[in-house]
């Protein structure tokens, strides 16, 4: 098996010490992370699937993920056996599941890497430029996060590099097994991430040409092809039949570019995006220097060799299989980086060989070459390690992390507060399909926005047992996209950040909060719950057809819709939170308009130019405010209004104060 490697005992040592010492100074401080940051949604989908395979007594044809949108959270996906070997793995062992799926993945990268440092010896007949191929593939950084990570792209990756190194074997010798193997790690590969089926499909097209260039059908090799095509075939007719009778929480659509500004913008955010990422400075720079070399070389007429041209036109076939995948999927290239792993990366390592075969290098430069590629060699780790550090380090307001941290707080607070896994819940405003449910172990539904009818379809016709909504994701997203709902929820429990609800009958918005003290709105139609004397020089106008009656702030109005109220019953060790919802409508410069908010010597104005941008459109805005605890005063009264200095035109429609604590 190994007999290859017989006369590169120094070279294969020195390798295996590279990817041991590289994986420990890349991965020791993240081999027992969760899922939290770059790609935590789609990488904590995969790990609800290993967990529900535990759960569901490891039936491999039914996977699911606690999400309920899914009938019983079964869910159409790509042959999940990497997910489902992992969750087999960790149960024997008893092992701790975030670890095992990152090892897994972690040591079938490092195998695959091991065949592509195979491959490279078997084509360059170079132990330096196999090493040195293969430390620029290890270290490749959008590469680097994902190998010790969950998705299946790296186990598909590896098994493609092994099923190319089978098919340079058979056009070395021709036998039939390693054609045969080829096909094998190809399909796995096609099978478990969908993309890989251009590599696949890519290798039968090859086959074609060869027949028809040497007059001669091989018959055996493209009857193994066409299997392995059935293969994925069946498996994704399979999988359609899953996606028809329980649906899917995974992409089943094509997102391909429909202008050529689509194509345009894609490639620019890619760029600004992953640029870096994909392709370090470090790497791009020495493979623009390899494809030179290459390209100079080769018109000076080096000899091809027959394994050469048959790997190139393997290369060509796929590139343009990935250029048409990049077409029907393109719109994924621009928040997907992992995208790059199923059709960049393979067509790169093809490249890195085929030059890497060719290339001669004077002797004079032998000694320059080496200093070079030894000092770009650190450098690949060294960025690679960067980078590593960069994803798992979130910006401080990342909503992602911060949901995560909270999600993972509450896991004993939902405990201690009565939840089981029989108990189903209604996460609001999740940032993830499936990271709640995966930390709570709870069965339930997600919705990603707070849309009004997105919610009020979800709380008439989901089956749950809770409502769970973070207080940041209510003071930013959802009462502003339904303040309704606060009328439709009862609060049960709360610990500071996150609250549980039950569904209520009595319309009553007090029943929400902790602690609340005001809520009024008017829409100047005739609804109004705002007092007396705010409204007592109100001017209402007809503006259109929409909107109909609405306030309007004219010329002659220096001070607007004023309400002044005095609670008693302040909590004076809570900040008090203050909301201002409405429509806006400018009729021409709101620079100098502004929102005040005053408690006692607690002042705060917001300007609405910074906001109301477009004039004579109307623009929804919720204005926050907030009073620390420090600043409460009982004996003083509350006072929300709009300071017109230079007397500007606005219409104000749907307006709406809340005050809680």
């Amino acid at each position: 098996m190994f007999k290859d490697l017989k006369h590169h005992y120094p070279a294969t040592i020195l390798m295996f010490v590279i990817l041991i010492w590289g994986s420990y100074y890349l991965f020791n401080q993240s081999m027992s992370e969760y899922p939290s940051y770059v790609h935590a949604w789609t990488q904590s989908d995969r790990l609800a699937l290993a967990m529900n395979f535990q759960e569901n007594g490891f039936d491999f044809f039914h996977p699911a993920t606690y999400n309920l949108l899914t009938k019983d959270g079964i869910t159409q996906v790509d042959f999940p056996i990497h997910d489902y070997l992992v969750a087999v793995i960790s149960k024997v062992l008893n092992s701790d599941l975030v670890f095992t799926f990152r090892l897994y993945n972690l040591l079938y990268a490092l195998i695959g890497l091991f065949f592509f440092f195979r491959l490279a010896l078997l084509l360059t007949k170079s132990d330096r430029r196999a090493i040195w191929a293969t430390s620029f593939l290890f270290t490749l950084p959008v590469l680097v996060y994902y190998q010790n990570g969950f998705l299946p792209s790296i186990p598909s990756f590896a098994n493609f590099i092994i099923g190319l190194y089978a098919f340079a074997l058979y056009l070395n010798n021709f036998k039939l097994k390693h054609f045969y193997l080829s096909i094998g790690f190809l399909t796995l590969a096609a099978l478990s991430r969908s993309p890989f089926f251009v590599f696949l499909f890519a290798l039968l097209l090859h086959r074609i040409v060869i027949s028809f260039q040497s007059k001669k059908w091989r018959i055996k090799e493209l009857f193994a092809s066409l299997l392995g095509i059935a293969l994925f075939i069946a498996y994704f007719a399979y999988n359609q039949s899953l996606a028809n009778k329980y649906g899917s929480m995974f992409l089943t659509e094509l997102l391909y570019f429909d202008s050529i500004d689509a194509f345009t913008n894609v490639i620019n955010t890619a760029v600004d995006r992953f640029g870096k990422e994909i392709l370090s400075p470090f790497h791009a720079i020495l493979l623009i220097a390899l494809l030179a070399v290459a390209y100079v070389q080769l018109k000076k007429g080096l000899k091809v060799t027959f394994w050469w041209s048959s790997m190139s036109l393997y290369f060509l076939i796929s590139l343009i299989g990935v250029a048409l995948f990049f077409y029907l999927m393109g719109k994924q290239f621009a928040d997907h980086d992992y995208y790059y792993i199923d059709t960049f990366y393979p067509l790169l390592a093809m490249i890195l060989l085929l030059c890497l075969s060719k290339i001669e290098i004077p002797k004079k430069w032998y000694t320059p070459t080496a200093v070079v590629s030894g000092i770009f060699f650190f450098y690949f780790f060294s960025h690679a390690k960067d980078i590593q550090e960069k994803r798992y380090t979130p910006p401080y307001n990342d909503r992602i992390d911060y949901a995560y941290e909270v999600y993972k707080r509450a896991k004993s607070d939902l405990k201690d507060w009565g939840i089981d896994k029989k108990d189903t819940l209604l996460v609001l405003d999740a940032v993830s399909t499936n990271m709640p449910f995966t930390l709570w172990q709870n069965r339930g539904y997600t919705l990603l926005n707070s849309g009004e009818e997105t919610v009020k379809n979800a709380l008439d016709t989901l089956d749950f047992s809770y409502v769970v909504l973070l207080d940041s994701n209510f003071v930013t997203d959802t009462y502003k996209d339904y303040p309704e709902l606060i009328k439709r929820l009862k609060l049960v429990h709360h610990n500071g950040e996150l609250g549980l609800y039950k569904k209520s009958q009595e319309n009553n918005p007090v029943h929400f909060f902790e602690h609340f003290h005001y809520l009024a709105e008017d829409d100047f139609d005739g609804q109004s719950t705002l007092d007396s004397a705010t409204l007592a020089w109100a001017k209402i106008e007809e503006t259109d057809s929409i909107y109909g009656k609405s306030y309007y702030l004219p010329f002659d109005y220096e001070y607007a819709l004023t309400v002044k109220k005095q609670f008693n019953n302040l909590n004076s060790n809570i900040p008090l939170e203050v909301f201002v919802l409405a429509d806006y409508k400018p009729l021409g410069d709101t620079a100098q308009i502004q929102l005040v908010l005053s408690h006692g010597d607690f002042y705060e104005a917001q300007y609405l130019e910074n906001f109301i941008t477009k004039v004579d459109e109307w623009q929804q805005k919720l204005f926050r405010f907030k009073v620390p605890a420090a600043k409460l005063n009982l004996n003083e009264p509350i006072s929300i209004y709009f300071w017109n200095p230079e007397k500007d035109n606005l219409y104000i429609d749907n307006y709406k104060i809340l005050i809680y604590q």
